[in-house]
């Protein structure tokens, strides 16, 4: 609550809830009712000492043009004085208000006994007229909120309160010549205060930053909005001035020129990166004859060429010359196939040492490198040994002085910190994954919120 309201005026806003990281604001509606319902009213209707320094005024008028203005005051000077006409009707004052009675024996004196007479009121164009004799006596109705008694004292007319408020309230005419103030704020300390009245005249503008966010009245009230255009060009003036992205144009520009792949013959392709769609390489065998198996691994993908399983079918040897003097061709070629038998070098750095038909080639790794062999597969996979090279990453990183002297701070930034709202508490932490969210939020459409930067507005 503000602290410049008073006590007997207070708004109560309340924080509605908190789930997660997401804090929701809200007004409490009924509170607000009792405080300026409760709070004002019964103070003023409840109280020991009644409101007396008040003025207002009011008219009287008979039933034809003349009229009477009275005004009401601390002091009670002015007074009104219910006469009668001095002959017949005479007036006098009761614990009810003022009576008005008939002094029927100067009537009776006036009108002879039993002699008739007629009364009329004043409506125009026709009057109404009623004859009145000791068989019809005269009746004296109220309406419109008038009432009306007649007892051994005589007439009395009086207002119903009732009927005069429910008439006002449930009018189709609408009491519409007031005026009342209230105050808008910022999330500082500004203020501006606001007139409500008959002819609408002042005006709340609701207004954006003039660049990023807009504003825009609809049927439904205020809506913000972001102009993408403006953000996606603050973004690139971002980018752009990012000084650790133009450091490494050459670099981004490069890896974006790609890389050749080439056949035999060393024709040439070029595969670009950063594009899109994105370039794809195809490993494709002849139909029937080379089959090729691309298979995702763990440290990237594999490419398997091997023999289609239907190249028997496909392979025509009936007429091929090279098939049938098979023979020939191998006992011409001894010599070739003792040299063949003989196998051929393995070296690495400077040990160099013979393979032979009937040895094995073990691959092997190290410093974190390890080998697979897929027997089935016939597939061999060289790639890091990811434990053994984090235990090293792990060992080096713990053994840093840099490290390891800021282990508390790290540790401390880790535990996040607490976002409370009322009675409930919950911890954000920090460096994890993914990365966690505040969200500001309202309960209903009484209130709105604006984010601006690293500034929530609430309104």
């Amino acid at each position: 609550t503000s602290s410049s309201t008073p006590a007997s005026m207070r708004v109560t806003r309340q924080i509605t809830g908190l789930t997660g990281t997401k804090v929701t604001y809200g007004i409490d509606k009924t509170k607000l009712v009792q405080n300026i319902i409760g709070s004002v009213i019964n103070q003023i209707n409840n109280g020991s000492t009644p409101i007396t320094n008040v003025q207002a005024k009011f008219k009287i008028a008979d039933a034809g043009t003349g009229t009477k203005t009275i005004t009401a005051d601390k002091t009670g000077t002015e007074t009104i004085k219910f006469e009668g006409d001095g002959t017949y009707i005479t007036s006098a004052m009761t614990a009810n208000g003022v009576k008005y009675s008939l002094d029927t024996a100067a009537l009776n004196n006036a009108i002879g006994g039993a002699a008739n007479w007629t009364v009329k009121d004043n409506e125009s164009p026709t009057p109404g007229s009623k004859q009145i004799n000791a068989v019809t006596p005269l009746v004296v109705k109220g309406e419109n909120g008038v009432t009306t008694k007649v007892d051994t004292g005589g007439l009395t007319i009086g207002l119903n309160g009732a009927n005069l408020s429910s008439t006002i309230n449930n009018s189709s005419t609408v009491i519409n010549n007031v005026e009342a103030k209230f105050k808008i704020a910022d999330t500082g300390t500004g203020t501006k205060t606001i007139t409500a009245d008959k002819t609408g005249t002042e005006i709340i503008t609701f207004a954006g930053d003039g660049n990023i966010i807009e504003s825009e009245v609809g049927t439904s009230g205020v809506k913000y909005k972001v102009n993408t255009a403006n953000l996606n060009t603050a973004i690139d003036n971002q980018i752009a001035n990012n000084t650790t992205i133009t450091g490494h144009t050459t670099a981004i520009n490069a890896l974006k020129g790609g890389f050749t792949v080439s056949n035999a013959a060393g024709t040439k392709q070029t595969i670009t990166l950063g594009g899109a769609p994105k370039k794809n390489i195809q490993f494709k065998g002849e139909a029937n004859k080379i089959l090729v198996e691309v298979a995702s691994a763990a440290d990237g993908a594999t490419v398997t060429v091997k023999t289609d399983p239907n190249l028997g079918t496909h392979l025509n040897i009936a007429n091929n010359g090279a098939i049938t003097s098979l023979n020939t061709t191998v006992n011409g070629h001894t010599t070739d196939i003792t040299a063949l038998k003989a196998g051929f070098n393995v070296k690495s750095g400077s040990s160099v040492g013979p393979i032979v038909a009937g040895d094995t080639l073990e691959f092997a790794g190290v410093n974190y490198v390890q080998t697979a062999y897929d027997a089935a597969a016939k597939k061999l996979t060289v790639g890091l040994d990811t434990t053994a090279l984090n235990s090293q990453i792990n060992n080096q990183v713990n053994s840093n002085t840099t490290v390891v002297q800021h282990g508390t701070d790290i540790t401390a930034l880790k535990a996040g910190f607490d976002l409370k709202a009322g009675s409930t508490t919950n911890n954000v932490q920090l460096g994890g994954t993914p990365v966690p969210t505040v969200e500001f939020a309202t309960t209903d459409d009484t209130m709105t919120v604006g984010l601006t930067g690293t500034k929530v507005t609430y309104g």
